[in-house]
């Protein structure tokens, strides 16, 4: 035995050597023997992916439910590597709905929740699924499947709960709270992007013009993802929201629309994507008749930044096609850059261009106008008289 307290039963059990396994069994090795973790041979064979030992031990009658220092069976520790083979193998041997480690969790929280083997847990959630195990079981802290699920950048598992199941209405009423969104261990900004992009989908596959019916947690108060996405700058979660419905013009709390609460918050690039997708920087609340602005939004807590883009920079921060010498391996020579509004640049007369013999100042001064109306809306290159 081992300094971690591993026999070699244990050893045998996590390198699938079933020969050696077998011997040891026949010379009395004790197969519910534990280590330091509470782990049997059993545990380390379904950690493992190792299925022939597995079966050994099964048939030597080893415990199918001895929980590890964590509350786990082996059938979670297989969930938990993502061992595709061990879960199949084990979870015809006991009652998978019953199957909860100290935490509260499921075999579908232990499946989801590994950052590894992305392929092998697809595979193994939607087993679990057809298996009817609970999507709304709640851990001890409040998370169940159904959040993971929602929080994961991987689609595929929300895809494979909609193929089993046309009823979304219970997943649509999820509540969030602020508990549940620090819980996840992807950073906060990506976590609001999986979210907002999972209810994308959702929204996609019910297949309505309507908006997407989410509870309160989602679209009001002060504590809700919509406010938390504008307050904080989360652009694409805010373009996630538009995608399945929000209004432009939804009044989420007291501080106001989207735009408003990111004014107030100093979040300069939320405020230029919502201005340009057309937020009314002037509007009265429906709730108190109040008259609400982008401008006092920002001004009042101080956002200069802000203040000085709404009053000056958007009206000359316009994209323009600049001049660009063509590169034949480039399948365009178009650059586009910033522009600082409208310029006037010197532009010679051709000889078409000016006064003809025998023309009035009056017939020269209306063809003139014409010719200046061609150019109008056009970029010209400024050019010294001499390359006329």
């Amino acid at each position: 035995m081992t300094d971690d307290g591993k026999t070699a039963l244990h050893y045998a059990a996590t390198l699938d050597d079933v020969v050696a396994a077998d011997l040891l069994i026949s010379k009395g090795a004790n197969i519910e023997l534990r280590d330091d973790q509470d782990f049997t041979a059993l545990h380390h064979a379904a950690a493992t992916g190792a299925t022939e030992v597995s079966e050994l031990l099964l048939q030597r009658g080893a415990n199918l439910e001895p929980l590890g220092i964590d509350g786990q069976t082996p059938l979670m520790v297989a969930c938990s590597y993502a061992q595709l083979q061990s879960v199949k193998l084990l979870l015809d041997q006991e009652d998978p709905n019953l199957t909860l480690d100290m935490l509260g969790q499921n075999l579908l929280a232990l499946t989801i929740k590994g950052p590894d083997n992305p392929i092998s847990r697809s595979v193994i959630w939607d087993l679990l699924l057809r298996r009817g195990i609970n999507l709304y079981q709640s851990g001890n802290d409040g998370m169940t499947p159904a959040h993971f699920m929602l929080c994961t950048p991987q689609q595929t598992y929300l895809k494979a709960f909609l193929r089993l199941h046309t009823n979304t209405l219970k997943l649509r009423e999820i509540e969030w709270s602020w508990s549940q969104l620090a819980h996840t261990m992807i950073p906060r900004k990506d976590r609001f992007d999986c979210i907002t992009r999972n209810y994308r989908l959702l929204h996609r596959y019910l297949g309505q013009e309507q908006p997407l019916r989410l509870p309160d947690s989602v679209t009001t108060g002060e504590t809700s993802l919509f406010y938390l996405a504008a307050s904080e700058g989360y652009t694409t979660a805010i373009e996630n929201f538009f995608a399945v419905g929000f209004s432009l013009e939804l009044e989420c709390c007291q501080a106001g629309t989207a735009l408003m609460i990111a004014s107030a918050h100093g979040q300069l690039e939320a405020v230029k994507y919502l201005v340009r997708r057309k937020a009314r920087l002037f509007y009265e609340s429906p709730e108190d008749g109040h008259h609400k602005s982008a401008f006092a939004a920002a001004a009042a807590l101080g956002h200069d930044e802000v203040l000085r883009w709404l009053l000056v920079e958007r009206h000359v921060e316009q994209p323009k096609i600049a001049h660009a010498v063509l590169d034949p391996s480039e399948q365009t020579g178009v650059q586009t850059g910033k522009w600082s509004g409208i310029q006037q640049v010197r532009l010679p007369l051709k000889w078409e261009w000016r006064q003809r013999r025998f023309e009035s100042m009056f017939e020269y001064a209306l063809r003139r106008q014409e010719i200046i109306s061609e150019f109008r809306g056009e970029v010209v290159e400024q050019v010294d008289e001499f390359d006329v």
